[in-house]
């Protein structure tokens, strides 16, 4: 019945900059693939996140509300897990958008980060259900994952898993499926936050910034009691925060064209995504 009605694939980031890309006209950073999703497709340019911290934008992008409406206001603590109500979900007394597009005949799914309640079963109108078990990000590596119900340890980046598994989704449909499917891919990267940037990056695209001098990134400063500006952000956790996505949009296009899945738009929507 809606066959005609357009797949949607809808990639949320934790904490990009939009003046973290080549688009965007910035000279040091190295993003091939969504500098072309930006020439052939729609940028919103006055576009901004509701929130500094990542769990209530996610809860904004779900709901459509501000979080003065849905309530979440900060990150959800993974620390105090064991004091949530049981199968606590943030957003539950809220119609969500994949809720309206399974009632409209939509298949869905998460891939990537959830971080808006336990994770341990779909929730909010998902069908699909791959997500990390821990919302905060301690690591790129080596993390507890829940695949539609199963659990297992990826020892990888967890970029590389998340983009796998979207990419084995579009490949199961292949172009024939009956109802067309919302998707929302939910990368737990590039981040910024302690511990997950400790040391140094060693994912496949550092060596890129090994001589960048940063100068394109507006520090945050420290005020000591003399008032003289001091950085509190170094090279090497830059490296780390920048490096995280490089290669997800480009394998995800060659994807799509495979399955035979038409595109019928995208836009990159700017300013910063959320850290938590």
């Amino acid at each position: 019945m809606l066959k005609k009605q357009p797949n949607i694939l809808l990639i949320f980031v934790d904490n990009q900059p939009a003046k973290m890309l080549g688009c965007s006209g910035n000279k040091e950073i190295h993003t091939p693939n969504l500098d072309r999703l930006a020439e052939n497709g729609v940028r919103f340019n006055e576009a901004y996140c509701p929130n500094a911290m990542c769990s209530p934008c996610r809860a904004s992008v779900l709901t459509g509300l501000m979080p003065s409406q849905h309530g979440v206001h900060t990150w959800l603590n993974d620390n105090m897990i064991a004091e949530w109500p049981k199968d606590w979900n943030t957003l539950e007394e809220f119609p969500t958008l994949p809720e309206l597009l399974a009632h409209a005949g939509y298949d869905t799914a998460l891939i990537g980060k959830y971080h808006l309640g336990i994770a341990d079963k779909p929730q909010n109108g998902f069908k699909e259900w791959i997500t990390l078990q821990v919302g905060h990000v301690q690591s790129f590596y080596d993390n507890q994952m829940i695949v539609n119900g199963d659990r297992l340890t990826h020892q990888g980046h967890s970029v590389d898993f998340f983009t796998e598994q979207a990419a084995d989704y579009i490949r199961r449909r292949d172009g024939n499926s009956e109802n067309p499917f919302f998707m929302f891919l939910t990368y737990p990267a590039p981040y910024g936050h302690w511990p997950s940037i400790k040391g140094e990056p060693t994912n496949e695209f550092a060596s890129l910034y090994n001589e960048t001098p940063f100068q394109s990134v507006p520090l945050p400063i420290r005020r000591s009691s003399d008032l003289v500006a001091q950085p509190i952000i170094s090279s090497t956790h830059l490296r780390v925060v920048i490096t995280q996505s490089r290669k997800v949009i480009g394998k995800l296009r060659k994807t799509i064209k495979f399955a035979r899945i038409r595109i019928v738009g995208h836009f990159l929507l700017p300013d910063q995504q959320p850290v938590d």
